[in-house]
């Protein structure tokens, strides 16, 4: 008699694999489409920027920590969400969490592609202000659903977040319209500043999201 396929491991299934190396290749496919809609050479898309550019190795490197906690927070957070489906009385916690993780994916490729800046402000109507305004809004009402589970978490460090982005969306805000309105332009010093709030929002951010997920997940028998 013949004996069934066996999963690769008790979490990779042989479809799963597939799976993976169909999302992998595509990544390529779309990498490919990409050079000839955007008129960009495809060793620059698929290359280290280092190498493809004359910027010096520690250029954006603050940022590119920014992005790696950004990630953190939200496949962590979408990883509990994931432990926590079925779990009755973690409802929820789980809601919160999945959101949470979305938000963070979302905003990851935001800071990674600069989708506000240089994507979404073409394709849409939007100007690049009304764009962080929607980001914003969208948020905070997110926030604004869950504020009864949020007040039984560590919402100290989740407010400090809020305000450090706050500061660093205001910044920015000030900047976008003077260069929209080609009226004014903010020096240099303001721009530190900006990133040095949102540098501290992300690590205040993914702070609070890690934390609440290794706490909810533990609280589980």
């Amino acid at each position: 008699m013949r004996q069934r396929t066996r999963p690769l491991s008790d979490a990779i299934t042989r479809r799963n694999a597939l799976l993976i190396a169909g999302g992998a290749i595509l990544v390529l496919v779309l990498a490919v489409a990409a050079s000839g809609l955007f008129e960009t050479p495809l060793f620059a898309i698929v290359s280290d920027p280092f190498t493809t550019t004359d910027a010096g190795v520690l250029t954006g490197a603050v940022s590119h920590l920014g992005v790696l906690l950004w990630w953190a927070g939200a496949t962590i957070a979408l990883f509990a969400a994931h432990v926590l489906r079925g779990k009755p009385g973690q409802r929820e916690a789980r809601r919160f969490l999945l959101g949470s993780g979305l938000i963070s994916a979302y905003l990851t490729f935001d800071d990674l592609f600069l989708l506000h800046e240089q994507v979404l402000n073409k394709i849409t109507p939007l100007p690049q202000p009304g764009v962080l305004a929607i980001t914003a809004l969208v948020t905070g009402l997110f926030l604004y659903r869950y504020r009864s589970f949020v007040r039984t978490t560590a919402w100290p460090v989740l407010l400090t977040a809020g305000a450090m982005f706050a500061a660093s969306l205001a910044i920015d805000f000030v900047s976008d319209v003077g260069v929209y309105a080609d009226a004014w332009e903010l020096p240099k010093a303001a721009t530190f500043l900006e990133e040095s709030f949102k540098w501290f929002g992300i690590v205040a951010w993914a702070t609070y999201i890690i934390g609440l997920s290794a706490e909810v997940v533990r609280a589980e028998p």
